[in-house]
């Protein structure tokens, strides 16, 4: 609203109080006006807080109540971890592995400490291990191989 809107407004309601400020209210108009304004406030004063939440209380419940069935029938997904394998650092925070393939590399004992192991001997340049390779291609968990079983 402009404040040319608002003096025409105030302008206006000032005629109108004018006009009718001799205007009297018949005295059962005022009393059947006031008893209703009275029994509404006395109402609305009566009716206790915890009545006005119930629907609230209601959906709340219903909510947390399908949650809980939700949460209780959904299927259990196990994660099968080949025996032997170390996760690789960084690998928690890839997607979820669906598949992976199993691929035997031969790593330089140097490069061991990148995959989070610690240099186990060092009288050879190299050693046999096998990496996890997720669907993604990125390598999650790697174990030794031992040949000689």
């Amino acid at each position: 609203m402009t404040e040319q809107q608002q003096r025409e407004l105030a302008r206006g309601l000032r005629a109108l109080a004018d006009s009718t400020r001799d205007f009297k209210v018949s005295p059962h108009i005022e009393a059947a006006v006031l008893a209703k304004m009275g029994s509404a406030s006395a109402e609305a004063a009566a009716r206790p807080t915890s009545r006005r939440l119930l629907p609230l209380a209601a959906a709340l419940l219903l909510a947390v109540g399908g949650a809980l069935y939700l949460a209780r029938t959904a299927p259990v997904t196990h994660v099968l971890e080949p025996a032997g394998f170390v996760a690789l650092p960084g690998a928690a925070v890839l997607p979820d592995m669906e598949s992976a393939n199993i691929v035997r590399v031969s790593l330089p004992v140097a490069a061991l400490p990148a995959y989070g192991l610690a240099i186990v001997d060092f009288r050879t340049e190299s050693v046999e291990a096998e990496l996890l390779v997720a669907q993604d291609g990125q390598a999650r968990a790697i174990r030794f191989v031992n040949d000689s079983d």
